[in-house]
């Protein structure tokens, strides 16, 4: 019969017992299980799902803040648009500006124009998405020698099917512009 292999003299069995007690005494040999239990599994997805529903409706007021800072920027520009076109010509009848000459005193304030995205007239309401309210205040006596400067006030509104104290936006503009 064979003697047990041996390492420097010492007996392989020896050694391995040694291991096994230095592994054992230092909790290294030890492989323990933990698992999750119940209640911490429940409360895990809770957590997860108060987090998801609190992501959703940030997510839809970005949305909505988004949606509102454009229409507000569209009523910005088409107001502009409207105001250096008006400047431009401002005691002549221009077609394709809705605003009336600045030497005569007028306003709509009874029905709203309706306006596309880019500012064009429409009497279509599906394709209307601004509503428009002027008021143009002229000097009373142009060239009098008085104040020869009109008054321009501008309110778009969306949607524009709506009445300008219930739309969900306005952009409202008050500027004077000086007769030729």
């Amino acid at each position: 019969m064979n003697p047990p292999p041996t390492e420097m003299g010492v007996p392989s069995t020896f050694l391995h017992m040694k291991l096994f007690r230095i592994l054992h005494h230092h909790n290294l040999f030890r492989f323990q299980r933990h698992a999750f239990t119940l209640v911490e599994v429940v409360i895990a997805i809770g957590i997860f799902a108060f987090a998801g529903v609190a992501l959703i409706c940030l997510f839809s007021v970005a949305l909505n803040a988004n949606r509102d800072s454009i229409s507000y920027f569209q009523a910005a520009t088409i107001a502009k648009s409207l105001l250096v076109t008006r400047r431009s010509v401002p005691a002549s009848a221009f077609p394709q500006c809705p605003l009336p000459p600045i030497n005569v005193s007028a306003e709509n304030e009874s029905v709203p124009l309706l306006l596309t995205a880019e500012g064009a007239v429409t009497t279509n309401t599906s394709l209307a998405s601004f509503g428009l309210i002027y008021r143009v205040t002229a000097p009373d006596q142009p060239g009098s020698g008085g104040s020869d400067i009109a008054l321009i006030s501008l309110l778009l509104f969306w949607p524009a099917g709506a009445l300008p104290e219930n739309a969900l936006g306005q952009y409202e503009v008050v500027t004077a512009i000086a007769l030729p």
